[in-house]
């Protein structure tokens, strides 16, 4: 049962450990997602003063590149926010299932002392049981038989005693790692939504950005050109210009 346990913990771990590098997890997925809208959004980004560098105050382009890189970034930050929540979610399922073994683990613990006395007792008895007739096998040659069998037996409760003092003496450390285990992903956790949290108020002040960077270049427009009228944003799905 010991090593079951053992086993169960490893393959925990490893789960933990290449989870996202399955092709088929969703977090990774996310995560290559994530990647791909930072790299569009930092090719636009950086190159959008010289591209408007290029263009007359007024023309209709100058909108167009500034709102095309602004969708950017919210596509950017969508796709950032989508992986730390599908982050803190695979995180919040793995600390429940490590906690879940960590109390296991705790049961199963509080029960080896007792299992371990019990066997030494046992162990003991069976000895001396041996040791007596181990005397009486040299008077009497008919014992002999009773006396193999009562060796084989007693060797058995030795290996028992030896297994379950082994596994009493491993619990605290291996409750140990466990606890260490779910303090990690509980870190985990806090660091995330710390991260995802800081997400948002960087997408505030992006969309502070882009609007002032349409303002701009509106107010750059008017004053070389008093007559034009600036082209407005297009407003966003689902509304319409006031």
């Amino acid at each position: 049962m010991f090593t079951i346990r053992i086993v169960w913990l490893g393959m925990l771990t490893a789960v933990i450990a290449t989870a996202q590098d399955t092709p088929s997890d969703p977090l990774a997925a996310a995560e290559q997602n994530a990647d791909a809208r930072i790299s569009e959004w930092a090719t636009l980004s950086q190159g959008m003063e010289a591209r408007l560098a290029r263009l007359l105050p007024c023309a209709p382009q100058v909108t167009d590149a500034i709102e095309e890189v602004h969708r950017a970034s919210q596509a950017r930050l969508a796709a950032i926010t989508q992986y730390l929540q599908a982050a803190i979610s695979k995180s919040t399922n793995e600390a429940e299932a490590a906690k879940r073994l960590y109390e296991g683990e705790t049961a199963m613990a509080a029960n080896w002392g007792i299992e371990a006395t019990e066997a030494k007792e046992e162990r003991g008895a069976l000895e001396s049981q041996a040791n007596a007739l181990n005397a009486s096998a040299k008077q009497r040659a008919s014992l002999a038989d009773a006396q193999k069998a009562l060796a084989g037996i007693t060797e058995g409760a030795v290996q028992r005693a030896e297994q379950i003092a082994d596994r009493a003496e491993k619990a605290p450390a291996l409750s140990a790692t466990i606890r260490e285990l779910v303090a990690a992903h509980e870190s985990r956790q806090t660091a995330l939504q710390a991260e995802l949290t800081a997400v948002a108020i960087e997408g505030v002040r992006w969309e502070a950005y882009y609007t002032a960077r349409l303002t701009r270049a509106q107010a750059e427009c008017t004053i070389t050109n008093p007559g034009a009228a600036p082209r407005r944003p297009r407003a966003a799905k689902g509304k319409q210009n006031p």
